[in-house]
């Protein structure tokens, strides 16, 4: 989150351990976040569990979706 104050001075803080929330407090695909996983890996020390969940969910995922014609994947 970062903060502004009223005299302009800025901070940040992170949330290493929660899943964010997307677009309309909905989570986000877990198919997203393995492909950032591949493209940004982790050690299993950084690697929350939430995040384990949705890559182990990306997987099946995408073993559904293969068998579904693209335009039905988010269905």
């Amino acid at each position: 989150m970062v903060t502004v104050t009223a005299e302009g001075r800025a901070s940040v803080s992170y949330n290493y351990d929660d899943e964010p929330e997307g677009p309309g407090g909905q989570g986000f695909d877990p198919v997203a976040y393995k492909i950032e996983f591949e493209k940004f890996p982790r050690d299993e020390a950084h690697t929350p569990e939430w995040l384990r969940q949705r890559l182990a969910e990306a997987v099946e995922l995408n073993k559904k979706r293969a068998a579904l014609p693209r335009d039905q994947w988010f269905d």
